[in-house]
């Protein structure tokens, strides 16, 4: 929200410093993967229900919020 504040750093008193928020920039993404949708659907790709699991399973520890499979 636009007026925002958001502690930087502290100065040699140790009192903090704040700057304004970035209206442009969000607080948080979510990531949404279709690797196994958009992905699979290449030429000469082929892939296992074991193949789809492990990508599912990497996807998610690296974070994916959303994975969509096809």
């Amino acid at each position: 929200m636009p007026g925002d504040k958001v502690e930087t750093e502290t100065d040699v008193a140790g009192d903090e410093l704040l700057a304004p928020r970035d209206p442009g920039v969000p607080e948080a993404v979510e990531i949404y993967d279709t690797t196994l949708r958009d992905g699979a659907q290449l030429e000469g790709i082929s892939l296992t229900v074991d193949d789809k699991l492990r990508i599912a399973d990497e996807l998610d520890n690296l974070g994916v919020h959303f994975i969509e499979g096809g």
